[in-house]
């Protein structure tokens, strides 16, 4: 549960006001222009030099994707595969791709 209190900020001590007046100062015509800049487009795009070393988050793609299939099974199957707990869909799939590879050639067209 959430507590409705207000975040104090903390206050800005002498020392640190002293550290902020004595910091160098920088200039802003050294930081490039953004010419290609489009909102929601990433930045890194531009940047192909670097894209080893651009973090993208999510999982790496699989050279054998899945899709979404829909099937009709009995409910006396579905019930069995539940009952073997988490991971039931990957067993199954599991389940379908042996049995297509073990009747490869009753199943499959030939090409």
């Amino acid at each position: 549960m959430k507590d409705n209190k207000k975040i104090k900020k903390p206050k800005l001590t002498s020392e640190l006001k002293k550290r902020l007046k004595d910091a160098p100062a920088f200039d802003l015509k050294d930081i490039p222009e953004l010419k290609d800049f489009k909102p929601g487009k990433p930045v890194a795009r531009g940047f192909a030099q670097f894209k080893e070393y651009i973090n993208r988050n999510g999982r790496p793609k699989s050279e054998d994707p899945r899709v979404n299939v829909s099937i009709r099974i009995p409910l006396s199957y579905a019930d069995r595969l539940r009952s073997t707990g988490p991971g039931w869909q990957t067993r199954m799939g599991e389940y379908v791709i042996n049995g297509i590879n073990s009747n490869d050639k009753k199943l499959l067209p030939s090409n």
